[in-house]
């Protein structure tokens, strides 16, 4: 019986070190973190962001839900927004808001709309054979370096941009 006792006693023992050394490492895991400086490889050389927005009008109105992209002329790095109802937009580069990096860039601007209604396809229905998507804005402002758009993000300038696209 003593040493059914003492059996017994090892165990516990033995489970309350192992939850104490389970709860230290916690503790020590939450104090020291998992990552560092929060950098990796996909991180380290980013270059800064500033932030740059801007305005999309299509003959004096806005334009909503049109896709803005800056594309360096450099052609190392690109930067996208989308319009609110109101044509304005903020520019993303890596991460969501976080502007673009200083530079000179091609600008495009490009909507498109379905000429079909996806909601009304019964399940397992296929889009109709000629369902492709149309283009809102003129084509020639789809296309960054043909646009005849561009903008230069600089260093502690405004770089708010406004784009007045035509019809014709």
């Amino acid at each position: 019986m003593i040493r059914t006792e003492t059996s017994c006693h090892r165990n516990r023992s033995g489970i309350a070190s192992l939850a104490a050394n389970w709860w230290t490492g916690l503790v020590l895991l939450a104090v020291v973190g998992c990552g560092g400086t929060g950098e990796d490889k996909w991180t380290r050389n980013r270059p800064p962001c500033i932030p740059a927005s801007g305005q999309v009008l299509l003959d004096g109105q806005p334009v909503e839900a049109a896709v803005v992209i800056f594309q360096s002329t450099d052609g190392t790095i690109s930067a996208q927004g989308v319009t609110d109802s109101q044509g304005r937009f903020t520019l993303s580069t890596f991460v969501p808001d976080d502007g673009a990096p200083a530079k000179t860039y091609f600008v495009a601007c490009l909507k498109q709309v379905l000429d079909y209604d996806p909601s009304k396809l019964k399940i397992g229905e296929s889009p109709p054979a000629n369902a492709l998507p149309k283009s809102v804005l003129p084509l020639r402002y789809e296309n960054p370096a043909k646009s005849g758009l561009t903008a230069e993000v600089v260093d502690g300038d405004d770089n708010h941009f406004v784009f007045e696209l035509k019809r014709s």
